[in-house]
């Protein structure tokens, strides 16, 4: 079993940002082999391949009431959509991944605050991927940091896209979060989108050609202001 333990985060949970909340946080691997090459690259955090095993946070809420909305209502529910941001540039390394919050240690009263404690089972390998879109608060349609792959890839690609919160007019509108592709840079075009009409959150993966730029999108029907966040992993 390993544990990889990491500072200076953002933890995203479904439609819900934990990062004020969170006091500590670890993502554990079980590993049934081994990759020799990873000893050689310290830049790599992850054994490509292995089992997610678990993710456990802890954090200090507000309330009770707080505490019942972002751990309670998703405690045994089906799989949500986390993402854990290292960063706050636009290609920044993230890792992204789905899972079922199965367990949540009694909560302790600490002052006028609430310490709890939770762990979630991933049910795939995390994903490592790339910051697309910081969490972001706006009013108008916006375009994000473009990256560059160097060449085209054939592998497709997978978007992790949290909406945290629509208001004014938009609350009975949509909006669209998405990753563009382009050959030159210049010219886009659509390759996933996801069309939030609440707070929520999804994974997308699309497969096809992804050409060698790539970048964040966000647009709406209507007027109002969105806060969302969006991570990407390229094949």
């Amino acid at each position: 079993m390993a544990k990889f333990l990491f500072r200076d985060v953002k933890v995203y949970f479904d439609k819900y940002d934990l990062t004020p909340a969170t006091t500590s946080f670890s993502i554990e691997l079980a590993a049934p082999g081994i990759d020799s090459t990873t000893f050689q690259d310290s830049g790599e955090r992850m054994v490509g391949g292995v089992r997610a095993d678990g993710f456990e946070w802890a954090g200090l809420l507000e309330d009770s009431d707080s505490m019942n909305d972002a751990v309670g209502t998703h405690l045994g529910s089906g799989n949500r959509v986390i993402s854990v941001v290292i960063g706050s540039n636009t290609g920044s390394v993230s890792y992204g991944s789905t899972g079922q919050m199965y367990a949540a240690r009694n909560p302790i009263n600490i002052r006028d605050m609430v310490r709890q404690e939770t762990i979630t089972r991933p049910d795939q390998a995390w994903d490592r991927s790339e910051l697309m879109a910081p969490k972001t608060t706006g009013t108008a349609a916006a375009n994000f940091g473009t990256l560059d792959a160097g060449a085209l890839s054939t592998a497709g690609g997978t978007m992790y896209a949290h909406m945290f919160s629509m208001a004014g007019n938009l609350a009975t509108g949509s909006g669209t979060l998405r990753v563009e592709d382009s050959s030159d840079g210049t010219t886009w075009a659509v390759f996933t989108t996801f069309l939030a009409t609440a707070p929520t959150a999804a994974k997308v993966s699309t497969s096809g050609t992804l050409d060698r730029y790539y970048r964040a999108a966000y647009s709406s029907t209507t007027a109002g202001t969105a806060i969302y966040a969006i991570i990407f992993k390229r094949g």
